[in-house]
């Protein structure tokens, strides 16, 4: 068969890929020698995209490190979207951990794309999507690792746009001083517009500027430069200490200058507020329309979300007055569950993951939910892939459904509970009684359940015994199913604009932390475990969400005292807002009453909002007008042909069908045949360049990916949690660059044609992987029986001691203290050769080197080659 007999069209743009790195290489891999986890920095991933020299290039950020940035849908998604452009080149960046956080600043590397390792001020826009306030603080530690001015008005023309959206942008303000251009809305089919718009723009050889105004233009998008800078002048004018416009845009922002221009603001904000123009939400009227990449990135670190996940629908009519994604991001609008089912096994079959997300604000309230569940469930079983979806609405589950999910029954079923009585629940719109709920957990119990996560919330505004109420509940849980395990998670409200709550203060940290405190000891010795975040972080959060000009000062300040990381409990500096929170006290939208919604929406929303307030001070529940067309609440969020949207209905039969018509092939369809019964295949590869930056658990679970996506009907163990059978018997360090390693399988299939597979195997792989054989095998056991394996290590190492002679002796002599078997060991210029027989698992050789003389240092970053030989026969009996 030849190899171009197949066809490659959905694999092309990422084959025969040549790595393009920038000048900078030579400072970064020195960097990767010294942080934990280098291969979060290195961007040759399967499936990333590396262009040359393209005349547009755009930076995508989530502000938060690598495991967390690809775990975000919107950087998949823009991805694709963007590199889909022929002269546009997409690349990504994510805030790095702190190690490489603090080299690149003491050491004044900038920071760079993963891809070309470029310095940010090579591309023409840099875009940040936020999904919480807690990374603002990153974005600023940020433009400071590029060399890029906080401020905007200091930017030069060789900067990169500074564009942000995600749902953190509905409130601008805080950043509005330090970002050049905002987005709000839905952003799939508005960022290609951005994209194309500025790349006419650069063709015109338009100042930064013009560039910024032409892109206003584009729905959605906004900036507050032009507002900003009459409010820099009108500053001028007033302030004794700067007598000219070139002072302020000269003054070193490090000192009082910059916050100076900020209290103005903030004293001054009613000018501010008065000049915005009203704002047009990017909006999509239907998701089918939406290019959603099957093909995404594989990351070398394991995300916090290892799986694809397919976003059913978008929006959520059910009205829970506290959460304020249900109410921006309306109209409610429903992917074709036809195009769900399609994505769903697209993505399964070309990234091989073992796990498929259906996600949505409320998931179990998707028109065909249960059939396209089922229809999933009925093909993934066969395939190793378990079907998982986000905590679940009381009011319409479905315990039949459900319990069949396997990925759920390992995992505990999620019910996001939200209050402990019906009273306050109808008071926020999250309608059920606790008659149900129990009637649920019964069934469940019955079924063999035996692990539950709730939900709850705290500090609802207005109410008492509303903790009281959330320790009845759980009383009569434990009281009721005596054998469950119940993992609690109670949560502070933070009021948000956008939301009925938008003018209500937060509960007081100290009576949250009383309660969570005083229940996780009341149930310490039982099955019921309490958790709960810190409660400065929400409040923090709740700070920056509310805020305008006064979260600004708290921002500029925390840029100069290099304070990032707020969201993480071990690496944020607390205590460091604590002053400005005494100083502020309230943000600045919640003191002034002030609803930012009529700037980003319409009338008829904000008097909306009043409405829902006044609901919740009476008991008052909102229908969900999504599933009534009669009901219309004149919230404004409907305008044609953006309207609630409703996938047309199906039934299993139908969905099951068309999946079955889905001819998908894997990747090496024409090399792999499949067959019924499992064989073992012995595979020989070569781990160099940047993949010896991935550690082996890593590669592991990578690895597992790749094998499954090329085509390989993995054999998994029997049990609850069946796993794949691949076994590495000498697992790499990271930092060793292994040449013909050794991998074992098991797999139902057979090779047809050894070289085309290779080939195509090669065209796939780049950065450092290669597949150099894959040879059938009867099993683990006689391979293993009939081979010996004999290990060539080539380490570096540092030795301002004695002779290499004496040197040698003494090493060889400790390591068969180890129990090593060396056959010859040299010394050859500054690297110690070492060659061994080896065994499975055993311990690292370079790793017990460095227990032997402090003095002595043997580099992480060696050399190893993996030979096989046949053993004699007599041998083997």
């Amino acid at each position: 068969m030849s190899i171009n007999n197949f066809n490659f069209d959905f694999y092309n743009r990422f084959l025969d890929q040549k790595i393009y790195k920038s000048d900078l290489k030579e400072k970064i891999d020195m960097l990767l020698h010294r942080v934990t986890k280098p291969a979060r920095y290195i961007g040759v991933e399967p499936y990333s995209i590396h262009k040359n020299n393209p005349f547009y290039r755009f930076l995508f950020t989530y502000p938060d490190i690598y495991e967390i940035g690809m775990s975000n849908l919107t950087v998949k998604l823009f991805y694709h979207i963007i590199n889909n452009i022929e002269e546009a080149c997409c690349e990504r960046c994510f805030m790095p951990e702190q190690d490489l956080y603090e080299m690149l600043l003491n050491e004044h590397v900038p920071i760079f794309s993963l891809e070309s390792w470029l310095p940010v001020k090579s591309f023409d826009i840099w875009g940040f999507t936020v999904q919480t306030e807690l990374v603002f603080s990153n974005i600023l530690a940020m433009l400071k690792l590029a060399n890029i001015s906080v401020d905007i008005f200091s930017r030069s023309e060789d900067d990169p746009i500074i564009i942000l959206g995600g749902v953190s942008a509905f409130n601008p303000f805080p950043l509005s001083s330090f970002i050049d251009l905002f987005f709000i809305g839905d952003g799939e089919q508005a960022i290609e517009k951005i994209v194309k718009t500025d790349i006419e723009n650069k063709r015109k050889h338009l100042t930064r500027k013009e560039r910024i105004d032409k892109l206003c233009r584009i729905d959605g998008c906004f900036s507050f430069v032009d507002i900003l800078n009459t409010a820099k002048n009108e500053f001028l004018k007033v302030n004794n200490r700067l007598k000219s416009e070139c002072s302020f845009k000269n003054a070193d922002f490090s000192d009082e200058k910059f916050i100076s221009f900020l209290e103005f603001l903030n004293n001054n904000s009613a000018t501010f507020f008065d000049r915005i123009d009203p704002i047009i939400p990017g909006c999509i009227d239907n998701l089918d329309n939406v290019d959603y990449p099957a093909f995404q990135i594989l990351p070398f670190v394991r995300s916090i979300q290892d799986r694809p996940s397919i976003e059913v629908a978008r929006g959520c009519l059910n009205g829970c007055r506290f959460c304020q994604a249900s109410y921006i991001y309306r109209p409610y609008r429903e992917r074709d569950a036809l195009k769900v089912a399609e994505i769903a096994v697209k993505t399964s079959i070309h990234t091989g993951y073992e796990q498929c997300n259906l996600s949505s604000l409320s998931v179990s309230d998707y028109t065909n939910i249960i059939p396209l569940v089922k229809s999933l469930e009925n093909y993934f079983n066969d395939r190793n892939i378990s079907l998982s979806l986000p905590s679940l609405r009381v009011a319409s589950f479905d315990i039949e459904l459900f319990s069949s999910l396997q990925s759920i029954r390992k995992s505990g079923l999620t019910f996001a509970i939200e209050a402990g009585s019906e009273k306050v629940r109808l008071k926020i719109n999250k309608e059920f009684t606790e008659e149900k709920f129990f009637t649920i957990l019964k069934s469940l119990y019955e079924k063999g359940w035996r692990l539950v996560k709730l939900y709850f919330i705290l500090g609802f505004p207005d109410l008492e015994n509303e903790a009281e109420d959330i320790e009845k509940l759980l009383d009569n849980i434990i009281k009721n199913f005596k054998g469950l395990r119940v993992n609690v998670s109670i949560a502070l409200l933070i009021p948000k604009p956008f939301t009925p709550f938008l003018y209500d203060k937060q509960l007081d940290s100290e009576l949250f932390l009383n309660f969570v405190k005083r229940l996780k000891y009341k149930y310490r010795n039982g099955k019921m475990q309490i958790k709960y975040p810190d409660p400065y972080i929400s409040h923090l959060e709740y700070f920056f969400a509310n805020g305008a000009f006064d979260a600004s000062t708290m921002l500029f300040e925390a840029y100069k005292n290099n304070v990032a990381y707020d969201a993480w409990d071990e690496k944020r500096k607390n205590g460091f807002y604590e002053k400005y929170f005494a100083s502020f006290e309230i943000p600045f939208f919640i003191k002034n009453k002030i609803d930012i919604s009529q700037y980003f929406s319409n009338n008829k929303f904000s008097e909306f909002l009043k409405i829902e307030r006044n609901k919740y001070k009476t008991g008052e529940t909102t229908e969900n007008c999504a599933l009534n067309e009669n009901i219309c609440y004149d919230c404004g969020s409907c305008n044609p042909p953006f309207i609630n949207r409703r996938s047309k209905v199906y039934n299993d039969y139908e969905i099951s069908s068309f999946i079955n018509l889905l001819d998908e092939p894997h990747y090496l369809a024409n090399c792999l045949k499949k067959n019924d019964k499992a064989r073992g295949f012995c595979i020989r590869f070569s781990k160099k360049d940047y993949y010896r930056y991935i550690g082996h658990i890593d590669f592991y679970t990578l690895f597992i990916k790749l094998l499954r996506l090329f085509g390989f009907d993995l054999v998994y163990s029997e049990g609850f949690n069946p796993t794949a059978k691949i076994f590495f018997p000498f697992p790499s360090s990271l930092g060793s660059e292994t040449i013909d390693d050794v991998v074992l399988i098991s797999a139902c299939n057979e090779i047809v044609d050894d070289e085309i597979i290779l080939e195509q195997i090669k065209r796939f792989l780049s950065g450092g992987l290669e597949i150099s054989s894959i040879t059938a095998i009867e099993s683990f056991d006689k391979f293993r029986k009939q081979n010996y394996f004999i290990e060539y290590l080539d380490i570096p190492f540092n030795n301002d001691g004695e002779s290499d002679e004496i040197l040698v002796d003494k090493i060889e002599n400790y390591l068969r203290l180890g129990h090593f078997d060396i056959r010859d060991i040299h010394v050859d210029g500054n690297k110690l050769k070492i060659t061994s027989y080896i065994e499975e698992n055993q311990k690292n050789i370079v790793k017990y080197l460095n227990t032997y003389n402090e003095q002595i240092d043997f580099s992480s970053f060696y050399k190893r080659k993996i030979e096989i030989q046949k053993r004699a026969f007599k041998e083997i009996r």
